[in-house]
């Protein structure tokens, strides 16, 4: 979030790095730090889908844009105590990425639902129940792989053998 967060994502060493990439896909999957009830705000929502549009606009302005996807983040466990984020300020979060995804015209791919009835499995989540343990990051990876998949970002052979690597405009 541009205003409002304490780690900015906009102006880093990586979101200049993802610009100066040269990447057909650009995924941003942010907001649970924007959450924390330090960072309040009676309008969250609006807040977030302003910072947002900035964002994607980053990447569509590039000369050549790549295609940009947002992404809810994975869900919290609720007693959190030491970040402070609810669902309620969550969900705060998820309406300003989608408003933000319907006024540029990206889409969003929902990875808060499939973490939603994880957030006790010690496998899944570290104890701070936030972060993604390492069997958590292997699910998440596995949603987009799948996700990608789904929605024909990665391009499959003539035998239908998916590659990302792959040139299908022989087929």
């Amino acid at each position: 979030q541009k205003e409002g967060n304490d780690y900015p994502y906009n102006g880093t060493t990586e979101h200049n790095a993802a610009l100066a990439s040269g990447a057909d896909i650009a995924m941003i999957m942010l907001g649970t730090n924007d959450a924390k009830e330090l960072f309040e705000s009676p309008d969250l929502a609006d807040l977030v889908k302003t910072n947002y549009e900035a964002l994607i606009n980053t990447f569509l302005d590039l000369s050549e844009p790549p295609t940009v996807i947002l992404a809810f983040p994975p869900a919290v466990h609720p007693t959190n105590a030491c970040f402070q984020i609810t669902d309620e300020r969550l969900g705060d979060v998820m309406q300003g990425i989608d408003d933000a995804a319907n006024a540029t015209g990206v889409p969003v791919w929902d990875f808060y639902t499939p973490f939603a009835s994880l957030v006790d499995d010690a496998n899944i989540y570290m104890d701070d129940g936030v972060h993604l343990a390492p069997g958590g990051r292997q699910h998440l990876a596995d949603l987009i792989y799948n996700q990608f998949l789904a929605s024909g970002y990665v391009p499959c052979n003539c035998d239908g053998v998916c590659d990302p690597g792959e040139d299908i405009d022989s087929c």
